[in-house]
């Protein structure tokens, strides 16, 4: 109850924060509308409304198009000015708040309203402070070149401003809810993620690009490649479970030889997962031993440990000989995984070396 406190709390002061925000931009920055910036505000509304979309319907956690919509965003920021970048973001997860298909809490909702318009006004103000400027009306003899060099150094740290804070919000909620320190979780969480939306806000500037060049029809052409970033993503997320649930499969069928360790390989992967998480080991390394965990009796489904698996009695000298070879069985079996690296094989190698 009292976590459950905290996290409301924490999401009021956050939707506080999100208000003051939108406030101070749209006084220190006010946007400059016209009809062309109506046109531009509409066309990545639907590029925003289509991001968010594609979450929607089957990512495990919605992150890439938490990613796209990060370009959109910032795109934003080129083109509608700091204002107009955080209205776009308000109007386009006010739209999915109100008419969404989401299963989340009302909670749950308000903080990705908030936590996204405090992210977005992060980005564009330290776009703007560090010398940043919109560009939406093209003079005759725009030079696109001359104006994105000079543009590129504000507009990347706007991007890294954006993701760390956007990065930051939601790691400090799931460390409230979890009840977990912030810095375990934000290497859980994050796993360099920042990075990969920073290598990815260029995007935001070949997005005004187009929009600049070829107006609202050259901008939506940008839909192919995210419809592609959406396929690729599903196929990784699916590639991720399936090799997973043959691993479960390997270890149920083991268990299923000797029905008094049934559960024991899950129980020893969630002990030591555990273990991991309290040590406050990194994320990649706790999925290591998470892994190697699970598997590290993979070797007794060698058919020669079947009968062995299913004496009821004591084992005879050579029995223990035998079974005392599973470790090594199980490295030979598990070496042909390319997913599974070295250090999870010298784990299920030595597993049994005390």
């Amino acid at each position: 109850m009292a976590s459950s406190r905290t996290v409301k709390r924490f999401v009021r002061l956050l939707a506080a924060v999100a208000f003051l925000s939108f406030v101070a931009t749209l006084f220190v920055y006010p946007p400059a509308v016209s009809s062309i910036w109506f046109v531009a505000f509409a066309t990545l509304l639907t590029l925003n409304l289509f991001a968010i979309y594609l979450g929607e319907i089957g990512s495990e956690s919605g992150s890439s198009s938490r990613s796209v919509e990060s370009v959109s965003d910032m795109a934003g920021v080129l083109l509608l000015g700091p204002a107009g970048a955080v209205f776009l973001s308000l109007a386009s997860e006010a739209f999915w708040f109100v008419f969404g298909r989401s299963k989340r809490r009302l909670v749950q909702r308000v903080f990705n309203v908030s936590q996204l318009l405090v992210s977005v006004a992060a980005g564009a103000w330290a776009f703007k402070v560090f010398g940043g400027t919109e560009r939406l009306l093209v003079p005759i003899g725009f030079d696109y070149w001359a104006w994105t060099r000079a543009t590129l150094p504000p507009f990347l740290i706007g991007a890294v401003a954006y993701s760390l804070v956007n990065k930051l919000l939601v790691a400090a909620i799931i460390s409230l809810t979890e009840q977990r320190s912030l810095i375990n979780t934000w290497d859980r969480t994050t796993s360099g993620l920042v990075l990969f939306d920073a290598a990815m806000s260029p995007l935001g500037l070949l997005w005004a690009f187009l929009f600049l060049k070829f107006g609202a029809l050259g901008l939506l052409l940008a839909l192919v490649p995210l419809v592609g970033l959406r396929y690729s993503y599903g196929i990784n997320i699916e590639l991720r479970k399936l090799n997973a649930d043959l691993m479960r499969l390997m270890v149920k069928t083991i268990e299923a030889q000797d029905p008094y360790t049934s559960g024991h390989s899950v129980r020893v992967s969630e002990t030591a997962a555990a273990i991991a998480r309290k040590l406050g080991l990194r994320s990649k390394e706790l999925e290591k031993i998470e892994t190697a965990a699970l598997l590290h009796d993979i070797g007794k489904i060698d058919i020669a440990y079947s009968e062995i698996l299913r004496q009821e009695g004591p084992l005879t000298e050579a029995q223990k000989v035998l079974i005392r070879d599973h470790p090594d069985r199980g490295v030979d079996i598990l070496r042909s995984v390319r997913s599974i690296g070295t250090e999870v094989l010298e784990c299920v190698r030595h597993h049994h070396e005390r």
